[in-house]
């Protein structure tokens, strides 16, 4: 169980705080929970995307709006503390998946300080548990005070390839990793570090934090493995090893101080 269970640090700022979830497969659970979390402290919290994922289901949020004029969704919602709302630009019935807005209008949304968190899923993976972002990926807000970069455990248990790599040409281009080959440290910490790679885009100024999901699924010390990634990895403030489908999700924070932030 997290110590830092009330997670203060992450969304405890008197100013309304925006994070952005980045990767591979999660985002949206990791999304879920922490809108949660934030909920019962008694924030107000808004959730979007700045690019397409499948509508929620009407028990996950306080409300949802769909609309083109992201002007009119702030006229209809109201924050309210310990409530959350989920918006978006329109939805499609056939793949049962919205597109959210531009970075810009949740920017905006920051400046305006009307909800105290605003959750932003701003990539996809296609269900893949890790991936490289393409040339225009992710879409990140500007004012982003955190990012998080998700990849699955479960990418630890097969081998690298398309089947398991989302954007695999570029992800194999980044790390050097071949077909067939076990992820590996190295491979992370290439993905990691470098500037076309897992952080792409988020702010210099902004928390970035690394997230391994699904640790249920593993057996043996990722903890000591996640401690050997971090070391090489100058980017990262902190590691979350979590496990979001169970009720303590997060299962581990390994925080990691960052030298020469400017």
């Amino acid at each position: 169980m997290c110590l830092d269970s009330d997670l203060a640090d992450i969304f405890g700022a008197p100013d309304t705080q925006l994070i952005a979830l980045t990767g591979g497969g999660g985002k949206t659970s990791l999304a879920l929970r922490l809108a949660q979390q934030a909920c019962q402290q008694g924030l107000s919290v808004l959730v979007s995307t700045t690019t397409k994922m499948y509508h929620p289901k009407p028990d996950q949020f306080d409300a949802i709006a769909i609309h083109s004029d992201p002007d009119t969704l702030w006229q209809q919602l109201r924050p309210i503390p310990g409530k959350s709302a989920f918006v978006a630009c329109s939805y499609d019935a056939k793949t049962n998946k919205v597109s959210g807005f531009a970075p810009s209008i949740f920017d905006q949304a920051k400046f305006e300080q009307k909800f105290d968190l605003i959750l932003i899923e701003a990539d996809g993976a296609k269900r893949l548990p890790i991936k490289a972002p393409s040339g225009h990926e992710p879409c990140i807000p500007l004012s982003s005070d955190t990012v998080f970069q998700l990849m699955g455990a479960d990418a630890l248990m097969a081998p690298l390839g398309p089947e398991l790599v989302h954007r695999w040409p570029r992800f194999a281009e980044i790390t050097g990793a071949q077909l067939g080959q076990t992820l590996s440290t190295a491979h992370l910490q290439r993905l990691l570090n470098h500037p076309e790679g897992g952080f792409k885009a988020a702010p210099k100024s902004a928390r970035k934090i690394w997230v391994v999901n699904k640790v249920d699924e593993i057996n043996g010390d990722l903890d000591t493995w996640a401690h050997s990634v971090i070391a090489g990895a100058d980017l990262i403030d902190e590691c979350w090893l979590t496990s979001t489908l169970t009720a303590n999700f997060i299962v581990k924070r390994i925080l990691k101080t960052r030298l020469n932030r400017m």
